[in-house]
């Protein structure tokens, strides 16, 4: 019976909503409006994952919802050193507050519906 009240409260809530997808490779440009130094981007181009690369270390974890609300699962991500890991702890936490993901303008904007926001610009190839 638990099961059955589980599945019916994550329909209810929305959670259940088919996953999207953005393509492409994205780099960051700013974190709360200001420049982000450090290198660092996302991938959300697998519905219903995040993926990419923090500016020491890679990522990856689940999304759950819509692009126009999502939750973010815990993000699992390798364990390396780098002179960057202030800024790397920096957008680990933002990207972990976001909720909703728009592609405006040929840039990837998330937002934690709180003023909070990254702008990310397709990355460029390697």
């Amino acid at each position: 019976m638990r099961y059955l009240v589980l599945v019916a409260g994550l329909a209810a809530s929305g959670c259940g909503a088919e996953p999207e997808a953005i393509p492409g490779l994205w780099q960051i440009e700013t974190l709360d409006g200001e420049a982000f130094a450090a290198r660092a981007m996302v991938d959300m181009s697998e519905p219903g994952r995040i993926s990419g690369k923090a500016p020491c270390n890679g990522f990856s974890g689940s999304r759950e919802g819509t692009l126009a609300a999502f939750e973010l699962g815990p993000l699992m991500a390798t364990k390396m050193a780098c002179p960057d890991l202030s800024d790397e702890s920096r957008f680990f936490e933002q990207l972990g507050a976001m909720t909703s993901a728009v592609e405006e303008g040929g840039k990837l904007v998330l937002s934690d519906g709180a003023g909070g926001g990254m702008v990310f610009v397709p990355a460029p190839a390697e």
